[in-house]
């Protein structure tokens, strides 16, 4: 559907890329600020439910690495080396972090 000479087919695999972008910056905000999608996620959990930051934040980079994994397999797209340099470092950069945090690679 998103493929032949008139279609714009870089839409899905960047899109994936920006859902990643988002995870990641629920994940880790600048220092000195709060997390405020995470204090809202304690807020719709039972008392023995409660998520702590660690938890949250793995859950963040998990779903941020299986959205750049996704576009890093797409096909061939018109975008694709300006996206996939993004997406490589991307990549790269989860792999540092988990390595920082001591979760498993």
């Amino acid at each position: 559907m998103f493929k032949g000479p008139l279609k714009d087919d870089y839409l899905l695999p960047c899109a994936h890329y920006e859902m990643a972008v988002c995870a990641w910056a629920e994940a880790c905000p600048p220092k000195g600020t709060d997390i405020p999608a995470f204090e809202a996620t304690q807020g719709e959990r039972p008392e023995g439910e409660r998520q702590t930051l660690e938890e949250y934040r793995k859950e963040k980079v998990d779903e941020c690495q299986a959205s750049l994994e996704k576009a890093a397999v797409w096909d061939a797209f018109v975008l694709d080396a300006r996206c996939g340099m993004r997406v490589q470092t991307g990549l790269e950069t989860v792999k540092w972090f988990r390595r920082k945090m001591g979760w498993v690679c």
